[in-house]
């Protein structure tokens, strides 16, 4: 298997197992007249769609080196893996007229991993483009000393 597929297929299982856990996991929106409803089962499928166009789109460039698509796919991971645990255990939003409940982060955090993750592969591939090892403003001959060019 390509390199290059197996960090596609660890970011893509990532983002979706991650939906998978907030839309079963997360609190249910409750209203005294209406009952419950599952928003975060009805949102974050959408917010995870448009990470993985995402993804896909900026590990597929040929072009990129390894380290990119290797980055691009931890940083992913990290990310979702974070709006797991906020989606499930910030408290819920009460109205203190009615009592209704409201689960703001359930439907924030997949929408912020979502933006987040459309945003790493701009700041990622410039930065692992850079050579950081890069000469120096000065150059250094042989023997250590500065030289004069």
């Amino acid at each position: 298997m390509k390199p290059r597929l197996l960090w596609l297929i660890v970011a893509l299982s990532s983002i979706w197992l991650a939906v998978i856990l907030i839309s079963v996991l997360a609190p249910d929106m409750y209203s005294q007249w209406d009952g419950t409803f599952p928003i975060a089962a009805a949102t974050t499928w959408f917010f995870g769609a448009i990470a993985t166009g995402a993804v896909i789109k900026e590990i597929a460039r040929r072009r990129s080196p390894k380290k990119v698509y290797i980055g691009i796919a931890i940083v992913t991971t990290i990310i979702w893996l974070a709006a797991i645990p906020v989606s499930i255990f910030v408290p819920l939003l009460v109205n203190s007229w009615d009592k209704s409940e409201f689960p703001l982060a359930a439907i924030l955090a997949p929408l912020a991993a979502a933006a987040v993750t459309g945003l790493a592969g701009n700041i990622i591939r410039p930065l692992m483009e850079i050579d950081w090892g890069a000469e120096d403003d000065e150059a250094v001959a042989e023997d250590g000393k500065p030289s004069s060019d």
